[in-house]
């Protein structure tokens, strides 16, 4: 399993122009794809899903990273893709800061996630 989560995003050329979502296909087949949960992330998360899923990608589930719960954005993903499990944990902290400490209050849930793939 490889996690999809590119500069750019998943369409995004690589280094000789190919996009990578196919520069990593015959890698990784099967993809846990980093949503988006910030405001316009429900699009950005499915046009991403719908480039894996047209290159024949097995993606096993998504983690929303939620800057901001309230758009809800990971219960809309959760109501429409029910081909795999969606996880929602909370924005990262600022660039500066070390991520230490947000690994140790949600590894649990990730390490959980991985586990029922």
């Amino acid at each position: 399993v490889g996690f999809i989560e590119t500069a750019g995003g998943v369409m995004s050329p690589g280094v000789k122009g190919t996009p990578q979502a196919e520069m990593y296909q015959s890698s990784f087949p099967e993809a846990i794809l980093v949503g988006d949960g910030k405001l316009g992330g429900i699009s950005t998360t499915f046009c991403a899903l719908e480039s894996l899923v047209k290159r024949k990608y097995n993606v096993r589930g998504i983690i929303m990273i939620e800057e901001d719960s309230a758009l809800g954005n990971s219960e809309y993903i959760r109501s429409q893709w029910c081909h795999s499990q969606v996880v929602s944990l909370p924005g990262l902290p600022p660039i500066a800061e070390p991520l230490f400490h947000w690994h140790d209050n949600n590894g649990s849930a990730f390490e959980s996630f991985i586990r029922d793939l």
